[in-house]
């Protein structure tokens, strides 16, 4: 049901986004949680790629993927203007642990994935959580933002949503399942009602990114 509606509305995402959040409502802090530079980042689903910028000028090389093909023709467009020429597109989702790596894109690791709103859209969120953990370099951060828990149905039919937000102890414990521990998190109350937290997973026993922008700690910010 996601999958579908993403095909058919991804001209019209905007107006479906401002229902709930825009991306302006939490780029600039999930950007604070990236690593400073690195070699590869990866993010699923950039939906009209807001954030691939802010990737690409930090990563050497930055794979976009999306299970869309219609948002990866957005956010193709959204680099061509911005004059980026160290993204890559590939239209697909992240294997499951253990299968062949396609696209080759995704042969290497990364030191940074970003999921950003797109959890709270799949049926077992828990299943991509794994699949990106296998995906990430040894002292890689695997970056979150999605919808706390909330009792709007109508965002299933305006919105694609699968879930009424993620519940942080479930994400925590999903992460835990697939080898991450949980870092510093972030909570933003949105005027609308509805909350987004921020979160950095790394792999367990990882050594601390000395190039980390956020110190540790969880807030509440409104907005």
């Amino acid at each position: 049901r996601s999958r579908a509606f993403f095909a058919r509305h991804a001209d019209r995402l905007d107006a479906a986004r401002e229902l709930i959040a825009t991306p302006a409502d939490y780029l600039k802090e999930l950007g604070d949680l990236l690593p400073t530079s690195g070699e590869r980042a990866l993010e699923i689903g950039p939906g009209p790629g807001e954030f691939l910028p802010v990737l690409a000028a930090r990563f050497r090389e930055v794979v976009a993927l999306d299970s869309a093909a219609g948002m990866i023709e957005r956010a193709r467009e959204t680099c061509r203007q911005a004059g980026l020429d160290n993204v890559r597109f590939e239209t697909g989702e992240p294997p499951a642990p253990g299968q062949p790596l396609r696209p080759a894109a995704l042969a290497r690791p990364f030191d940074a994935i970003v999921c950003a709103m797109v959890l709270h859209h799949v049926p077992r969120p828990e299943d991509l959580l794994a699949r990106a953990a296998a995906l990430l370099s040894d002292a890689g951060a695997l970056l979150v933002a999605d919808l706390c828990p909330h009792e709007q149905d109508w965002v299933g039919e305006a919105c694609g949503d699968v879930w009424r937000g993620i519940d942080a102890d479930r994400l925590d414990h999903w992460a835990a399942d697939a080898g991450l521990a949980a870092g510093p998190a972030q909570f933003l109350a949105l005027r609308n009602g509805f909350r987004i937290q921020l979160k950095c997973f790394r792999r367990r026993h990882a050594p601390p990114a000395a190039t980390d922008l956020h110190t540790p700690g969880s807030k509440e910010t409104p907005r």
